[in-house]
């Protein structure tokens, strides 16, 4: 049994070790990075590493980065997935005011998209803020909202993600 802890263990650690030496690199390489473009592609890999392995207050900063530039760049679902990222950081600090602040910005993205999965995706990640900040209410009017874009689109996987949440 000891011998069973201690392989989770040695694996756990290792792969932890692992996704904080590609975050570390990946930062090096968008220090020397030059071009917008060459920033965004290592943003983009970047953040779904800090998404999910480091603290929220080593992330705000390169989402932020990442916001402008897809902002820069015209890249709106890129822009949007960055303030979701930020509000998701601030839902981890326990922030509501921040967490509701950013998923409206993402939320604001998507509306002037005609891409409904886009704004579901937006809409479900704004009422999983009020659910976790148990605001009940709004987040099930919220993810009423995504219920009836759907119904007039008929489109849109997210869906399936909204009606799960509702449960």
């Amino acid at each position: 049994m000891k011998l069973k802890l201690l392989y989770i263990f040695i694996f756990s650690f290792s792969i932890l070790t692992s996704q904080n030496l590609k975050i570390d690199s990946l930062k090096a390489v968008l220090k020397v990075s030059t071009t917008n473009v060459e920033k965004i592609k290592i943003l983009e890999e970047l953040n779904t590493y800090l998404i999910n392995y480091a603290s929220p207050d080593n992330s705000i900063e390169y989402f932020k980065q990442m916001a402008t530039l897809s902002n820069i760049m015209k890249k709106s679902k890129l822009e949007s997935r960055a303030y979701k990222y930020i509000s998701e950081c601030y839902i981890k600090k326990e922030d509501l005011i921040n967490a509701e602040k950013f998923a409206l910005k993402a939320i604001k993205i998507s509306k002037n998209s005609k891409d409904v999965n886009f704004q579901l995706v937006d809409l479900n990640h704004l009422g999983r803020v009020n659910n976790h900040f148990e605001k009940y209410d709004k987040a099930i009017e919220t993810y009423l909202k995504g219920i009836e874009l759907y119904l007039k689109n008929h489109a849109g996987y997210a869906i399936a993600t909204v009606f799960s949440n509702l449960g």
